[in-house]
C-alpha cells in the first residue's frame, strides 16, 4: 500500500495512513490500553522517546479517527534501551526496521489492518534498501494471536529472551527484493 492510498473496508470505510504527531497522544494512548497486555504500556514520556526515536511511526484513520498505529526504528536509534531493541543490534548484520508496537482498536481487528501497516512498512524498508522487519512476541505467557498473525506474514523466531516477568520470542522477516 504506498503512503496515500487508501483500503477499502466493510460497510465502505476505507483506511488512511498517515504520519503519526506528537499531537496523536491521546488516540495512541486509547489502543494502547485496550491493546494491553498484548503491547506494553505507553506512558507520556515513552511515547515522546518513541516520536523522536523511530523512524517510522504511522496511524490509521478511518472515517477521520484512528483505529491503528505502528512504532518502528533502524539500527541508528542507538539511545533506545530496550533490550530486544538491543538483541537484535548485536545479533543482525543486516539493515532491520524493529517493529516496537503496532495495535490496532478492538471494533478493527480481524480486518487485515495489521498486515496492511505491515504492508506500508515493507515499502518503507525497501524504499531504504532495508532487507528486513524484527520484532519481539510474548511467548510465556503467549500472545497467541500475534504468534499466529506473525507466523501468518512470514517472521520465524531467531532467538528467545526473559525480560520483565515474560519470554519474548525474537522474530525476522526477510523481505523479497524488489
Amino acid at each position: 500500500m504506498a503512503a496515500d492510498d487508501m483500503m477499502n473496508l466493510r460497510h465502505g470505510s476505507q483506511l488512511r495512513f498517515r504520519w503519526g504527531v506528537e499531537g496523536d497522544y491521546l488516540a495512541v494512548e486509547r489502543i494502547n490500553r485496550l491493546s494491553l497486555p498484548g503491547v506494553s504500556w505507553l506512558d507520556p514520556a515513552e511515547f515522546q522517546v518513541l516520536c523522536k526515536l523511530c523512524c517510522y511511526f504511522r496511524v490509521g484513520e478511518i472515517d477521520g479517527e484512528i483505529v491503528g498505529y505502528l512504532f518502528a526504528m533502524d539500527r541508528a536509534a542507538t539511545s533506545y534501551d530496550g533490550e530486544e531493541f538491543q538483541w537484535f543490534c548485536q545479533h543482525v548484520a543486516s539493515a532491520f526496521l524493529y517493529i516496537d508496537q503496532i495495535a490496532v482498536t478492538p471494533d478493527w481487528r480481524g480486518q487485515g489492518l495489521a498486515a496492511a501497516f505491515y504492508r506500508d512498512l515493507a515499502q518503507f524498508a525497501h524504499a531504504r534498501s532495508v532487507g528486513q522487519l524484527v520484532c519481539e512476541i510474548n511467548k510465556v505467557p503467549p500472545n497467541v494471536p500475534s504468534l499466529r498473525f506473525h507466523e501468518a506474514q512470514g517472521f520465524s523466531e531467531v532467538g528467545d529472551m526473559d525480560t520483565r516477568g515474560v519470554t519474548v520470542s525474537l522474530r525476522a522477516k526477510v523481505l523479497p527484493s524488489a
